[in-house]
């Protein structure tokens, strides 16, 4: 079984918000993916961080087999197509993620997407569209930007989207899921991440409320469109236990489910293959 977290932050500054920790380097990252057994991490540069694209192509370079990038752009800047262009060219880049969750800058923060509202309109067919045609697919998160999923993956039925995080609409505590969430299972190019659950739950391990909710998502969407993560800098249970959570603890999964769940599912949604000690293909 491959194991691929679907969601990693890897920086080196110390601007983090304090729930992440003052940085996670992709050295500290491989000690941890190696204690646990897991094969690949998707990193996603964190917009606190305005070196974290540039070091992310570093992690790449150093370990290609294990870490691999969803990077992000300013899609509403005036240079927005050639900055896409030029970003989807950086060696290790698999996919874009963007997150509207946020109305105020957090310091340091270069990433406008953060701090808009998404267009209501059809302004960014143009991405959609570059995206699809590169294979590529979009992660996206937050309030702001879910209820427009419909739209989208409607209007581009070969583009590949990921919701992060359980579909939680706002973030912080607690698990609040989009109101419309359940719908997307409709959408055959519609993807959820299950990243951040351990850190949804006041509860001690195994979590059997997290059990339950992953349940749901399972009913709904099938093991091949739900992807195993942790975006671990901000979750209180070791890697591992991230991870078992899922591979051990719910008995309810199949063989071929937790196969699919714990990464290679993803792996298929990017059209990437990996073997442990070999590289991304």
């Amino acid at each position: 079984m491959r194991i691929v977290d679907a969601q990693v932050h890897l920086w080196e500054n110390p601007g983090a918000p304090p729930i992440h920790g003052p940085s996670f380097t992709y050295q500290q990252a491989l000690t941890g993916m190696d204690e646990a057994g897991i094969d690949l991490a998707i990193n996603c540069p964190p917009i606190w961080d305005p070196a974290a694209m540039a070091y992310s192509v570093e992690a790449h370079l150093a370990h290609p087999d294990r870490f691999v990038t969803h990077g992000w752009v300013d899609l509403l800047g005036p240079d927005a197509s050639a900055s896409l262009d030029a970003t989807l060219a950086l060696p290790g880049m698999v996919g874009m993620r963007f997150i509207t969750a946020s109305p105020v800058a957090a310091p340091g923060e270069t990433n406008t997407m953060n701090r808009i509202r998404w267009p209501q309109d059809n302004s960014l067919d143009w991405f959609w569209e570059r995206m699809a045609a590169s294979g590529r697919p979009v992660a996206v998160c937050g309030g702001a930007i879910l209820p427009h999923v419909d739209r989208v993956a409607r209007r581009h039925p070969e583009l590949k989207l990921i919701i992060d995080h359980f579909g939680a609409s706002i973030m912080g505590p607690g698990l609040v899921q989009f109101d419309g969430l359940f719908d997307f299972a409709q959408l055959p190019n519609v993807a959820i991440k299950l990243t951040g659950g351990a850190g949804y739950f006041d509860e001690a391990y195994p979590m059997p409320s997290l059990s339950r909710e992953v349940r749901k998502l399972y009913d709904a969407f099938g093991p091949n469109r739900l992807f195993w993560g942790t975006d671990f800098t901000r979750m209180r249970l070791s890697w591992r236990e991230c991870l078992t959570l899922y591979t051990e603890e719910m008995d309810w999964l199949t063989d071929r489910d937790r196969s699919l769940i714990a990464g290679e599912g993803l792996l298929l949604w990017h059209g990437m293959a990996i073997d442990r000690g070999g590289a991304i293909g």
